[in-house]
């Protein structure tokens, strides 16, 4: 029994430490395991990471790539057609994001001096120091763009604005009459007639202002938009009196009743500020007759006639 007894003892001890072993080892490779997979999960994240960096990247040199198109595009147009309008604003937008129009300024000065014959470069120059408000530098880029381009009404127009926004009303005068004599497209004729207009009151050349007019309905006769230019510029001018006639010829001209009617207030609105208030009232209580009295327009009038009481604290012309 004594033999049995240890033989059975030795035979536990040993499938305990079969036992105790086998779990060690299958710990360790448990934990090999989880390492080995680890290592490619970091991999694989930062690999993706790199890609999402990369892809950003992408993402913004295809948007760069694509603004440098449209811009090289709307320089092209601008160079073809150097006036303001689109083109110009897109390309100044373009240099003042980034930060480079002193640069874009520079490289045109250079091409000024070293050969422009066409005068190009000096318009764009112009056109950028007008936007920048710097009038005393455009000026004297249209001015040597005229040198250079002497039949191109849009060189003498442009110097005539510069002039005028330098306060040289008659040196632009002497410009914008240029530039009438080189153009031939009407929509460019309307812009500098007007401008012609402002010079002329503002050097104080009433006739001549009038008479900027007159060639300018004869040159354009029957054209409802050319009497509402001149209306418009007599009112950004301040000659409210003359206004006043333009506006309410216009009321009488036009078919369209919309046209008619706000023609018609414009010219009510101008006699207030002339003083002439019982004139006005009596113009917008004939709008009133044409109108639906639940129309917004009707109430509109109604407003202003009622505001015109009381301003004057007269509840009793209200009434």
């Amino acid at each position: 029994m004594g033999s049995f007894a240890i033989r059975l003892l030795l035979i536990l001890l040993a499938a305990i430490f079969f036992a105790t072993f086998c779990h060690a080892c299958g710990a360790a490779i448990i934990h090999c395991t989880a390492d080995e997979s680890s290592e490619p999960q970091d991999a694989t994240t930062t690999e993706t990471t790199g890609n999402s960096e990369n892809t950003g990247n992408q993402i913004e040199s295809d948007e760069e790539r694509q603004a440098l198109v449209a811009n090289e595009r709307f320089l092209a147009l601008l160079k073809k057609q150097p006036k303001p309008g689109t083109a110009l604003d897109r390309v100044y937008a373009f240099h003042l994001e980034r930060g480079s129009l002193d640069q874009f300024l520079s490289e045109q000065r250079a091409w000024i001096t070293a050969d422009d014959g066409t005068g190009i470069a000096c318009l764009l120059v112009g056109l950028i120091e007008t936007k920048r408000g710097n009038h005393r530098e455009a000026e004297a880029a249209f001015q040597l763009a005229e040198e250079r381009r002497p039949r191109d009404a849009t060189a003498s127009w442009l110097l005539g604005q510069s002039l005028l926004e330098l306060q040289r009303a008659e040196d632009a005068a002497t410009a914008l009459e240029r530039a009438l004599e080189r153009s031939s497209q009407k929509a460019d004729l309307l812009l500098i007639f007007q401008d012609l207009g402002r010079a002329y009151r503002r050097s104080r050349q009433t006739e001549k202002a009038n008479a900027v007019w007159q060639r300018m309905e004869s040159q354009f006769p029957n054209d409802l938009r050319v009497k509402e230019q001149i209306a418009t510029t007599l009112f950004d001018e301040g000659d409210l009196e003359s206004a006043v006639v333009r506006f309410a010829e216009l009321s009488k001209l036009h078919r369209d009743p919309y046209q008619k009617t706000q023609n018609a207030i414009t010219a009510a609105d101008l006699k207030l500020q002339l003083g002439r208030q019982d004139e006005a009232l009596r113009d917008l209580e004939a709008q009133l007759q044409t109108l639906d009295p639940a129309s917004w327009l009707a109430r509109d009038i109604r407003r202003r006639i009622d505001q015109v009481f009381l301003r004057n604290n007269d509840q009793a012309g209200l009434v």
